[in-house]
């Protein structure tokens, strides 16, 4: 089974610029195999430029891809309001992500990092700390794809 994961972020160095990381896995969760992984960027500052300069780079992306399952990794529950404009910006892309991924393959899945970890009977730190030794760049996209693994 071919697993992608996906992972949006806003790291240092990206100027306020969302980056999202892919990573695709196949074999089984004990061993996975990386098939591919990369990073989708935008120059845009618009926030609905950025949106189609990323939906636009992964339906591309996709198109050379076997994919069986696209595992979108969404933020976690946050202990406290937020009101930043930095989550919902997140979650509009990770919606557009889902959409052109729904075009690859009917299994796409948005799950936090506590629910991918209780997916496969694991702790988000321990699923974390696996994924870190599969890409530890896109440990993020790792732990999305690993948890859709056999």
């Amino acid at each position: 089974m071919k697993a992608l994961g996906i992972a949006t972020g806003y790291p240092p160095g990206s100027r306020g610029r969302p980056v999202v990381a892919c990573v695709l896995l196949d074999g089984p969760r004990t061993s996975p195999t990386v098939l591919d992984a990369f990073d989708l960027k935008t120059p845009a500052d618009d926030p609905m430029d950025q949106l189609q300069d990323l939906a636009r780079a992964l339906a591309s992306k996709l198109s050379g891809l076997e994919v069986d399952a696209a595992i979108i990794r969404v933020a976690d529950r946050a202990p406290r309001a937020n009101q930043s404009l930095t989550p919902r910006r997140r979650l509009l892309i990770e919606g557009a992500l889902a959409l052109c991924c729904r075009d690859k393959t009917p299994h796409v899945q948005a799950r936090s990092g506590r629910e991918l970890g209780q997916d496969i009977g694991m702790s988000k730190a321990d699923l974390l700390a696996l994924a870190r030794t599969i890409d530890a760049e896109r440990p993020d996209a790792a732990a999305a794809a690993v948890s859709a693994l056999p």
